[in-house]
């Protein structure tokens, strides 16, 4: 196992204790679910602007189709 060695200030540290006791646990432990957290919290990010870029896209391919169905309606087909 290896370690980190990580320096805050008087209130972070504070802060971290109170939270470790009302949460029961250990510094260690609280800090490495909140590292996991946030690692999903940005993969999550990432999915999200995928998906966001991707809804675009298909707007953008679904408005020309809809434009080129348009304007051939009035074709007698």
């Amino acid at each position: 196992m290896k370690t980190i060695t990580l320096k805050v200030d008087d209130n972070f540290f504070e802060e971290l204790n109170r939270l470790v006791k009302e949460c029961r646990t250990t510094k260690t432990e609280f800090i490495k679910e909140a590292i996991r957290e946030y690692k999903n919290k940005m993969e999550k990010e990432k999915l999200r602007k995928i998906m966001h870029n991707a809804s675009l896209k298909v707007r953008k391919d679904i408005k020309k189709v809809t434009n080129d169905f348009d304007s051939c309606v009035g074709d007698g087909l």
